[in-house]
């Protein structure tokens, strides 16, 4: 699953990818994919950008409940 684009330009700004990278969660982990020859490396981010990265994605926190049985 990428990421939001929001949540990608901070990453960029922060140096952490670079412009021609996008980055996809697999798992627990995070890739950084050369849209160019499509190279791949792992990322490897703070507990505190991670956890931020957690409240600005779209798709985490949203549409939770209770299931009842």
């Amino acid at each position: 699953m990428f990421l939001p684009e929001n949540i990608q330009g901070e990453l960029r700004r922060l140096n952490k990818i670079q412009e021609n990278e996008v980055l996809k969660k697999e798992g627990d982990l995070f890739v950084a994919v050369n849209v160019i020859n499509q190279q791949r490396r792992i990322i490897q981010l703070e507990r505190e950008l991670v956890e931020r990265i957690n409240r600005l994605s779209p798709t985490t926190g949203t549409n939770k409940r209770v299931l009842k049985g």
